[in-house]
């Protein structure tokens, strides 16, 4: 995030709330042995737009550079303390291995780094880790959060339906006047969004965790990338939060891939996906982008865990597919 004069970056301070600026050296990430970053109190400044309701945010922080906001939260382990050691680190590690995975699926995600205040002091046995992830915000964007366009439309802000939720972006962006978004290529992100967290077992699906990034002053509209992975791969409980097909399927991929297969962009799709799909490559981009390279016992974890969901993906297009075959050859017939 960069800009074009003074006045520019004094508006930008004003919309995001910051506290002060202070001045500080450039080299803004400086990284500890074991590739997390240095959290120094004295580098950057907080911002609490948008996250004070939410207990795991610390707030948004503007880096020395003067260029940078970035948001730093707690793990989900930090706030719900019945996980086991294993499954804290995974809802961490989640966060730097998903938004990878998330490219194999052709959707953009929030990058996320780990990090670590300057301080030797442990919890439960473990030093606090913390996650950092740079605003994929364009400057003149705002995020509207999935319950907020709910809201607008004066539609249930727990709905979880995909097919109602598209509906209700659509109702959003054409009563706001966005005419340059695009409105198909909005549609089959949602729907991608969506097929990518069933998964990797997204149990978070509420809807403050999608969102469009909207330009108020060219009209245009996008969809936000994914962020909010701690809650993925068997991690956290199935509860009321995850979405829904139209038979009200909230796991079966069998059914997501019936509902959308007669869709010829969405057949091709999972054939890409399907063939693209490479945890080892996920693991290597995770390393280059962010620094940190996780141990060979959870690599194996993950390795485990999305061989297992490659080979139910695989069996659920066959099913979908000679299924859609089948029934075309007994229509010619007749």
């Amino acid at each position: 995030m960069f800009f074009k004069d003074r006045e520019e970056y004094e508006k930008y301070l004003q919309k995001n709330e910051i506290e002060e600026y202070m001045y500080g050296q450039e080299n803004y990430f400086n990284w500890t042995e074991d590739g997390y970053i240095k959290l120094e109190s004295d580098k950057f400044l907080k911002s609490n737009k948008d996250v004070s309701k939410y207990t795991n945010c610390m707030g948004w922080r503007l880096l020395s550079d003067g260029k940078t906001m970035v948001l730093i939260k707690r793990p989900f382990g930090d706030i719900y303390r019945d996980l086991s050691l294993q499954d804290y680190y995974k809802t961490i590690y989640n966060n730097i291995i998903l938004p990878q995975v998330a490219k194999r699926f052709q959707i953009s995600s929030a990058t996320y780094y780990l990090a670590k205040k300057d301080s030797k002091k442990k919890t439960k046995g473990y030093e606090p880790t913390y996650i950092v992830t740079k605003d994929f915000k364009h400057k003149d964007e705002e995020l509207i959060h999935g319950e907020t366009i709910l809201e607008e439309n004066e539609a249930d802000i727990n709905e979880l339906n995909i097919n109602q939720l598209i509906d209700n972006i659509m109702i959003y962006l054409e009563r706001n006047g966005y005419t340059n978004a695009n409105r198909e290529q909005i549609r089959r992100e949602f729907i991608k969004q969506s097929f990518f967290n069933r998964f990797v077992k997204q149990v978070d699906e509420n809807n403050h965790n999608w969102a469009l990034l909207v330009d108020e002053f060219d009209k245009t509209a996008r969809m936000a990338p994914v962020y909010d992975l701690d809650c993925c791969c068997e991690i956290g409980k199935r509860g009321n939060h995850i979405r829904k097909t139209d038979d009200g399927s909230t796991v079966s991929l069998d059914a997501f891939i019936c509902q959308y297969k007669d869709e010829e962009w969405f057949k091709k799709y999972i054939e890409e996906v399907t063939e693209r799909f490479d945890i080892e490559k996920s693991f290597l981009d995770a390393k280059q982008e962010t620094n940190f390279d996780m141990s060979e016992e959870y690599k194996n974890k993950y390795r485990d865990y999305f061989a297992l969901r490659k080979r139910e993906l695989q069996e659920a297009y066959d099913k979908a597919y000679s299924e859609n075959q089948e029934n075309r050859e007994i229509s010619e017939q007749r």
